[in-house]
């Protein structure tokens, strides 16, 4: 069994990357490249709205895993016992977080590309 302390620092630090990266991602691509792919060519601004949209499903996925995953470090000084059944929690908004960002790195290529599969659909 793992120390609590490096459970929470490891939580910490990996759990800020994963909802750090998409939402920096995503606010660029809202504000700078959505608008320039529009401006060159209106015919994407269907698909764009469907990508904004996903965007915004996704950052309250994303704030669903932000408070499970501070409740359980802040857990961790409180009751062990508490925090590992915090921890059971993040199991479902960790998997919505990767079925979320599947399907809205998968939309632009599909604009390019046509279908595309995704392993992190397979996975769960």
């Amino acid at each position: 069994m793992r120390a609590p302390e490096g459970y929470a620092a490891r939580l910490s630090y990996y759990g800020d990357a994963l909802v750090r990266n998409p939402q920096g991602h995503h606010g660029w691509v809202d504000q700078s490249y959505f608008p320039e792919l529009s401006a060159a060519d209106p015919r994407f601004d269907a698909d764009l709205d469907i990508l904004k949209q996903d965007h915004k499903s996704l950052d309250g996925v994303l704030a669903t895993f932000t408070s499970s995953a501070n409740m359980a470090i802040k857990l961790i000084q409180l009751d062990e016992v508490q925090t590992r059944d915090e921890a059971g929690q993040l199991a479902s908004p960790f998997k919505q977080v990767c079925r979320g960002l599947c399907l809205v790195a998968r939309e632009p290529c599909r604009l390019i590309f046509g279908p595309i599969p995704c392993a992190l659909h397979r996975a769960f």
